[in-house]
């Protein structure tokens, strides 16, 4: 599960309408939102393709649909919006479960996963490290890489926290609001 095995109150919105305090637990090897039913401890798995997002521990999931026309999306299914401004960073959050043979013991184990995708210019493009953020935002390069240097943030350490800042630098610098 997602940050928890544990229900967190999280909100949710599903077939048009928005429910919150709702118990909600985030399965990322099936990719599906998961409920409790009240006073029963019944586990429900509500359909996918019926949630348009849900929010939980303060984060914010969105469902998107692979767009089959530029493949830019590996799959449908949930991404977390890390930074919603008008260049959008989403990430895809997996865990994959995997088995070695150690000592003729199998043991168990899940591999987590985290990609990353940048929406500019109307369209999702997948994040490998700095430079493809900075060949995406190529207006502002230069820019760009004085503010990431400016503010000490190494997209090897935590290149989730250097794509927001860079993505909501890139806004205000774009806008004019800087």
């Amino acid at each position: 599960f997602y940050l928890t095995d544990d229900w967190t109150n999280g909100s949710i919105e599903f077939r048009g309408r928005t429910y919150s305090g709702v118990p909600l637990l985030y399965d990322l090897t099936a990719d599906k939102v998961i409920t409790e039913v009240p006073f029963s401890g019944i586990q429900i798995a509500l359909p996918v393709e019926k949630i348009k997002g849900f929010s939980m521990e303060g984060r914010s999931f969105v469902r998107l649909n692979k767009d089959t026309l530029t493949n830019i999306l590996p799959v449908s299914g949930f991404y977390e919006l890390i930074y919603a401004g008008q260049t959008k960073l989403i990430a895809r959050r997996e865990k994959n479960l995997q088995r070695a043979i150690k000592n003729g013991i199998v043991i168990f184990y899940y591999l987590t996963k985290d990609n990353y995708y940048l929406f500019t210019e109307g369209r999702y493009f997948e994040l490998k490290g700095k430079a493809s953020v900075y060949n995406l935002l190529q207006d502002r390069k230069q820019a760009l890489k004085q503010h990431a240097r400016n503010n000490k943030k190494r997209i090897r350490r935590n290149r989730e926290a250097a794509f927001a800042l860079l993505a909501e630098f890139y806004d205000k610098t774009k806008s004019g609001n800087q």
